[in-house]
């Protein structure tokens, strides 16, 4: 939803040389430049070095945060993703977050504040944020030089996530590889127990962002397919031209029972459990559903 483009924002407001009336960043001072290059010395976006956020890292942070800004100005640490940390490591930054050195300010991005422990929730500040509108994806697609058609489909292939958008605009894999995710979406619930858990431990090896990235388009088709069973006229999520047809052996209390495996198991994944076990307890909990598939 562009957390961490916020992050960068809300740094350089701070930093900036020469804000306008409204206090945002003029983007075209030497501070503005150099934080947009990612080659600012206050600020720094600091992400997990593994499946999850170290108490390591908290003390390296510790660390450096009492030390004065090289280039005047805040100290900026903007740490993503900060719902995977360890609850070790989120009780070792409690102290800093309720303290920080005056020139500092720390900013951290989470999927969910109730992936957080409510100590840390209660000493920041919190600014939820929302899908993009479809509408507002498209028109920035289009001044970027997409032609109409394409920008139409990129941004509702988005799901209101424009950093997404502008990464697939670059690159295609990640288009690619949404439709292989909505596809084994429809795929699963057709297959047998074994190729269910072979699916699984493939999948886990691509790792756990992706992981994570490919359930959120999973609970969009889920949420969709019930409103499909249901009979619903509006309330769509995904593109036209992507909405799954209604199945045939579930009905829309049973879609929604999917829905909720899926937050059960992003949750756990998010919180670090084993990604291999978590996928294959997801398959499995999948519907079972017997047609011409070979199931």
């Amino acid at each position: 939803m562009g957390k961490t483009a916020l992050a960068l924002e809300l740094a350089a407001m701070l930093n900036c040389q020469a804000p306008d009336v409204g206090a945002r960043p003029c983007g075209s001072c030497s501070s503005c430049r150099r934080i947009g290059r990612n080659s600012h010395q206050g600020v720094a976006v600091i992400a997990p070095t593994g499946a999850a956020f170290s108490i390591d890292q908290v003390r390296e942070l510790e660390t450096d945060l009492p030390l004065s800004p090289q280039e005047g100005g805040y100290k900026v640490r903007i740490l993503t993703e900060f719902s995977t940390a360890t609850r070790e490591a989120q009780n070792a930054l409690l102290k800093t977050l309720e303290e920080p050195p005056a020139h500092a300010v720390l900013i951290l991005t989470a999927t969910a504040k109730e992936l957080l422990a409510p100590t840390i929730v209660s000493r920041c500040q919190v600014l939820t944020l929302r899908p993009v509108p479809t509408a507002v994806i498209r028109a920035d697609l289009i001044r970027r030089g997409l032609p109409e058609d394409e920008a139409a489909a990129l941004a509702a292939e988005s799901a209101g996530r424009p950093g997404w958008a502008l990464q697939a605009l670059e690159d295609d894999a990640l288009r690619q590889q949404r439709k292989r995710a909505l596809q084994a979406a429809a795929d699963l619930p057709h297959r047998r127990r074994a190729e269910r858990i072979r699916r699984a431990e493939e999948w886990g090896k691509r790792g756990r962002e992706a992981v994570l990235d490919d359930l959120e388009l999973w609970r969009l088709w889920w949420h969709d397919q019930m409103l499909a069973l249901a009979g619903a006229g509006d309330g769509y999520l995904m593109p036209a031209a992507e909405r799954p047809p209604a199945l045939t052996g579930i009905d829309a209390a049973g879609a929604a029972r999917v829905l909720g495996h899926l937050g059960d198991i992003d949750e756990k994944i998010r919180r670090n459990a084993n990604l291999r076990l978590a996928l294959t307890v997801l398959v499995l909990r999948l519907p079972h559903l017997v047609d011409s598939k070979g199931s």
